[in-house]
This record gives C-alpha cells, structure tokens and sequence, in this order.
C-alpha cells in the first residue's frame, strides 16, 4: 500500500502533477490542463525589514573591488576608492531582495560583506 497522495481531475478524472513556478503553485491536469492554482510568496519578498552592507575586506588598490563598489553605491571610481579607505565602509541599504544580490556581487569579486541587522536570507 503506498502513502503517496494521487489526485484525479474533477473535470475529466485525468492525473493531476504539482507545479511551483515562480510565486505559484497548485495542482494542474496532465490531460485537460484544467488547474487549482493558489499563490506562494518567498518569505525574502515579504521581508520590509531595511538592511545595511558594510564591506570588509575591500581593497582600495584592487581595480576589482573598486568597480564593484562604485556601481552597488551608484557612484564613480574615485568615490569609491575613497569609501574603501574607511575601516567599515557602508556600501548599501536597502530591502531583503536588493541585498541578496549586492552580497552576491560583491562575494563574486573576492568581497564579503557585513549586513545589520542579521540577514537571515
């Protein structure tokens, strides 16, 4: 006896396959297509939570670093390389998602970064 759970389609009794695709998911017929769809939203879009970057292993001498802190700070090379010469230099802030991906930028060109509050994502 199996304890997998079979769901047949209320319309034409075919097999129904779950899919999660993007911020949905549901129960979809293999035969008709017909569906019971519902949202599922990541936890990281619903987080309203402000977080700040600081670098901490930036380089002011590593051409590297510096082009990738003057586009997370929209600002230029010399700005930059300045903001980089700080002890703990405050790189971004922003929202769960923004700071997901300015943590992987930075992480791509050797950097990591210090986020307050804990970034749990």
């Amino acid at each position: 006896m199996s304890n997998e759970f079979q769901a047949i389609c209320e319309k034409c009794g075919g097999k129904m396959v779950a899919r999660h695709e993007g911020s949905m998911q549901g129960l979809f017929c293999t035969r008709c297509d017909w569906s019971v769809v519902t949202t599922n939203i990541a936890g990281i879009k619903l987080d309203r939570t402000q977080y700040d970057v600081f670098a901490i292993n930036g380089d002011y001498k590593n051409h590297s670093h510096i082009k990738v802190v003057a586009e997370v700070t929209g600002s230029n090379s010399l700005a930059a390389r300045k903001l980089l010469q700080e002890p703990t230099p405050a790189v971004f802030r922003g929202s769960a998602v923004e700071v997901k991906r300015i943590k992987a930028i930075l992480n791509s060109v050797g950097m990591f970064c210090k986020i307050i509050p804990d970034f749990p994502w």
